[in-house]
């Protein structure tokens, strides 16, 4: 899938996992490339021991970029617990909704996903990159399975933020937009081209 894919053109790879391939799906990429990772776990973990299991025993720590969202959202103590002992930075997503970012978010995790199907709106999303910068959170800004035109809307509140996951439009054969362009592992607003 990697090479009939030509995924060595991006300089990181998201990949999604879950408790019971992590560790071996993980490996495995890590074989297959020499890019770093950002891991979404997508609340599979069930403890914050298990998920540091499971970065104890990850093959190359050094190319984790970040681990997102390894915790169901309502497992409030575990994330308190596992922030103070992860050795990876912990990427808040499914605990991020419409709501704002409050000091929840620093005591649990070093950066939250805004999405704006998520969060409402423009409006809404921009809210919440400020309130996460004011408290000290790096701040991603990402997105479902979605066209060109969600994309392209993202990429209006995009600067300042840290990490991006703008890769929704990839993923739909026939986008009837086509109002994003990617090349080399970056994405552009087509008409610049």
């Amino acid at each position: 899938f990697i090479r009939e894919n030509n995924l060595q053109r991006f300089s990181v790879l998201k990949v999604k996992v879950n408790r019971d391939n992590a560790h071996d799906f993980c490996k495995e990429i890590l074989r297959h490339t020499n890019v770093a990772l950002r891991i979404d776990a997508n609340e599979s973990f069930e403890t914050a021991s298990e998920t540091l299991k499971f970065l104890s025993a990850f093959p190359e720590i050094n190319r984790l970029e970040f681990l997102e969202q390894p915790l169901r959202s309502d497992l409030h103590e575990e994330a308190l617990e596992l922030k103070k002992h992860s050795p990876v930075f912990l990427m808040a997503d499914e605990s991020v909704t419409k709501e704002e970012i409050g000091s929840y978010f620093p005591e649990r995790f070093h950066g939250i996903n805004v999405k704006m199907m998520k969060a409402g709106g423009y409006m809404k999303a921009v809210k919440q990159l400020r309130q996460a910068k004011l408290l000290g959170l790096k701040t991603m800004l990402g997105c479902m399975v979605e066209t060109s035109l969600g994309i392209s809307s993202a990429l209006n509140i995009s600067g300042g933020v840290d990490f991006f996951d703008l890769d929704g439009c990839l993923l739909i054969k026939e986008d009837p937009f086509k109002l994003v362009s990617e090349e080399n592992g970056k994405i552009f607003y087509s008409y610049i081209q």
